[in-house]
């Protein structure tokens, strides 16, 4: 049986609950050992995974955060600093029925936020600092007669706030680009929108 999307939107709790099966199941894959609801301090980490002496706490994101939930993961960012964690917050995305595989486009995205000055984030703090694009999805792609590609779809930022204190954030956004075809090789020709879901915050 296949899971409707919409059944997943009116019930996010079962998408967060699926979406840390899924973390749980691809982490003990790669050999780790893990742990959901794992103790941190006064609260629960949806999720620990420990291998080799790295360990990695998980929060998984879905829909808006509540004030409570926001506190719960700078509560959590804060108390693994002491503890040498490395700290995941991951945003459950509702499956989509198709998919277009586009080659080294996380890559693209990663040179293109590592060049970029991020200043459509910078209210979020006295600081922003880029960290990973953890999700790229693209919905559209439309071929042109010059070989260029332009694509949209969307995709999620991983950023530190950096202010009185630092801590991780994940954020949506909405991409519309086109990508230039050079023997092959594909590399971003023009952003023409960019637009993040900082509505939660």
């Amino acid at each position: 049986m296949q899971i409707r999307k919409e059944a997943l939107r009116k019930h996010p709790k079962y998408l967060h609950d699926i979406a840390v099966d899924q973390l749980a199941e691809d982490y003990q894959a790669k050999g780790y050992t893990v742990s959901k609801e794992y103790p941190i301090g006064p609260y629960h980490a949806d999720l620990f995974a420990k291998k080799n002496g790295e360990s990695i706490v998980f929060e998984v994101k879905v829909g808006k955060l509540n004030t409570k939930k926001r506190e719960k993961l700078r509560a959590i960012s804060e108390y693994i600093k002491e503890k040498d964690y490395k700290f995941k917050i991951v945003i459950a995305n509702t499956p989509r029925e198709k998919k277009i595989n586009v080659p080294d486009i996380k890559s693209i995205f990663d040179a293109y936020f590592q060049q970029s000055s991020l200043d459509k984030l910078s209210h979020l703090a006295k600081q922003v600092k880029y960290k990973s694009v953890n999700y790229i999805e693209v919905d559209e792609a439309i071929f042109n007669d010059e070989a260029d590609i332009r694509l949209n779809g969307t995709g999620n930022i991983e950023i530190e706030l950096i202010d009185t204190k630092t801590y991780p954030e994940v954020f949506p956004f909405e991409f519309d680009l086109i990508l230039a075809n050079i023997k092959g090789k594909l590399s971003l020709k023009n952003m023409i929108h960019l637009e993040f879901d900082t509505s939660d915050f």
